[in-house]
Order: C-alpha cells, then sequence, then structure tokens
C-alpha cells in the first residue's frame, strides 16, 4: 500500500496525516490537445456540457465516481457519482443530476465519497483511500477544529481587507485557503497571516505603507480591527476562548514533536507528514499571536506555550531538518525568513 502524506489542509479536515495514494495526475496546459484521445462511443462520460466538448477521462480504478477533465479547458474537471459526497472545501458547479464541474483555477476543491478522498488544485488531480491507514492515536490531527462559539464573523476574502492593493498569489491563494476553512481558528490565522507577511507589491504602495505606518495606522490594521470588531447574533469575539484553542494547538504540536525520533524509526512517511504539520501549525500559531495582539486579546498564556514549544523545536531541530522536504525557493518561509528573522521555521530554508 503506497501511504503518502496528506496536504496539511486535508489532513486537519480529515483527522489524519496520511492515506493510499490512488491518484497523482499532474496539471495539463490547454496547447496539448486533448479531445482526440476519445471519442464519444468509448467514454461513458461522452454527454457534451453546454457545447464544451467531450470530457477526457482520467483513469482511477476503484473509486465510486468517475472523473475527467473538459477538452477545451484541462483545469476544470467534470466529477460523475450516482452516490453522495461531501464538499471538504472549495465549490462545484452541478452540471446534471449526477454530474458537477469543477474549476480547479478559482481554489482547491476538495471532496469525500465513502473512503475516497478528491482534491483537484490548478490541474493536478490527486486521490485518495483512507481505509486501513494505521497511525497512532496520539499522533492523528484533531478531526474537528475548536470548539465552535469564538464568535468571528464570517471571512471578508482577502481582497477585501487589503483594499486594493496588490498581493503575491501564494500570500492570497494561502489566506483565502485557511479563510474558507470550517475550523473557526483558520480565518484568524489567515488575518494574522496577511498582517505578518503581507508588503507592498509597488513603489506606491510602499509609499502608502510608510506613510500610514508614520502615522500610527498600519496597512490592513484598520480593516482588520473592523472586521473582528463586528458582533456575530449580538456578541463580539471571545478572545479569551481563542487564546485558549490556540493554546490547545500549540500543546498538539509539543506532543507531535515529543514522538518524532521514534516516529522516525518506525514510519519515515507518518514522520514526515508530522514534521510538515509541525512547520505549518507553528506559522499558524504565530499568526493567532499575531491577532491576538492586534485586537489587544490576552496573551499570557500563549506567551507560556510558544515559548516551551519552541524550546522543544531548538531540541529537535536536527530530526526536522532530516524529515523535512523544503525548497529553498519557497516563498511562505523565505517571507517568514525576511520578515520574522528569529522564526526558526523560516530560517529551515537556509
Amino acid at each position: 500500500m503506497n501511504r503518502t502524506p496528506l496536504p496539511d489542509a486535508l489532513a486537519r479536515l480529515l483527522g489524519q496525516t496520511t492515506a493510499e495514494a490512488r491518484l497523482d495526475s499532474p496539471a495539463t496546459t490547454p496547447q496539448m490537445a486533448l479531445a482526440p484521445m476519445v471519442t464519444a462511443a468509448m467514454d461513458p462520460l461522452a454527454d457534451p456540457l453546454s457545447g464544451l466538448g467531450i470530457p477526457v477521462p482520467v483513469p482511477l480504478e476503484g473509486a465510486p465516481f468517475r472523473l475527467a477533465r473538459l477538452p477545451d479547458d484541462p483545469l476544470r474537471f467534470v466529477l460523475e457519482s450516482s452516490g453522495s459526497f461531501t464538499i471538504l472545501r472549495g465549490e462545484v458547479r452541478e452540471a446534471r443530476h449526477d454530474l458537477v464541474v469543477v474549476d480547479s483555477r478559482a481554489a482547491p476543491t476538495s471532496l469525500r465519497e465513502a473512503d475516497w478522498v478528491l482534491d483537484l488544485d490548478q490541474g493536478r488531480a490527486r486521490a485518495w483511500r483512507l481505509d486501513g491507514a494505521q497511525e497512532d492515536q496520539a499522533l492523528r490531527l484533531p478531526a474537528e477544529g475548536p470548539p465552535v462559539g469564538l464568535g468571528a464573523p464570517a471571512w471578508p476574502g482577502t481582497d477585501a481587507l487589503l483594499g486594493g492593493v496588490g498581493c503575491p498569489a501564494w500570500l492570497r491563494r494561502r489566506a483565502d485557503e485557511l479563510g474558507a476553512s470550517p475550523d473557526p481558528l483558520d480565518p484568524l490565522c489567515a488575518a494574522g497571516l496577511l498582517l505578518r507577511l503581507w508588503s507592498p507589491t509597488s513603489a506606491a504602495e510602499r509609499a502608502m505603507a510608510l506613510e500610514r505606518a508614520r502615522a500610527g495606522t498600519p496597512w490592513l490594521l484598520p480593516a482588520l480591527r473592523g472586521w473582528l470588531g463586528q458582533a456575530v447574533e449580538g456578541a463580539p469575539v471571545d478572545w479569551s476562548a481563542v487564546e485558549l484553542a490556540t493554546v490547545e494547538r500549540a500543546e498538539l504540536l509539543l506532543g507531535l514533536l515529543a514522538d518524532l525520533v521514534d516516529l522516525q524509526a518506525r514510519d519515515l512517511a507518518l514522520a514526515r507528514a508530522t514534521a510538515s504539520r509541525v512547520v505549518a501549525g507553528r506559522d499558524d500559531l504565530e499568526s493567532l499571536r499575531m491577532i491576538l495582539a492586534a485586537m489587544r486579546g490576552p496573551r499570557q498564556a500563549l506567551e507560556a506555550a510558544l515559548e516551551e514549544l519552541d524550546e522543544a523545536a531548538v531540541v529537535h531541530s536536527l530530526v526536522l531538518s532530516d524529515l523535512l522536504f523544503l525548497e529553498a525557493t519557497d516563498p511562505w518561509l523565505n517571507a517568514v525568513a525576511s520578515c520574522e528573522p528569529d522564526a526558526w521555521w523560516g530560517g529551515l530554508v537556509r
């Protein structure tokens, strides 16, 4: 069985870090002329969709659904299923009662049917089967987020918070993915991420950002406070509950760190996935710490938890370096290294 790490967003949604990989179909460019590859007689999905052409099947054995690309736009997919599936993230558009269309350019879209998970992102199609994953219970990520009722308003979107200024594609995508998460802490992570790592993208923006900083109103801060200051069902955000849930996340990562050495000897794939989760999770905690500071929320318990977690990360720095596959050009970690030179996880790319 080919067990591979799940993407961090899916790992948190599903409550496990690895699964049996059943498909990894790379993005296909529109210039590849897919239409001649099939005929209507060969293809069970041969019903043209509003003149978009005959969908081209993506081979996937044993799945309870069928997947195909649209020949005129291979970044859009057609999914046929006679059963019911759950949309974990993203959105789909119904074409017929048994067919849906997914535009993978807009945002990552993940669907689950039975014990299968399908992820479509920028033309890349991946699928996993979840049954049979024998992970230690202590190493499973929580399937659900912290208790609901934190009171945070709905994520307004990166563009709304930035107010029309430019934003690197990686940062916009990462923030909006966190903002769309069902975990009530993740939209706060998204806001903190923008506050931490956004930087001007033009000379005019740099001048405006400098002027605002001198006036004591850093870019993004008024928009964030306006959004997070909204009352939801008559109640403001419960910042004490936010701090408590953030501390619980820190404690989870501390436990994962403590088990890394033993896990590396027993299950290398799971150890790599766990190390990756620790790094991404620590960055999320930094974003939450930033939001708590910006909103003048309590931070004493969180600061103590982060200090303990960072000390453990120093102790386990060698095993983290051994397990992680990090690109020297990774824009996220390079932004962390540039904006927050004391952050140990940003230093891992150096």
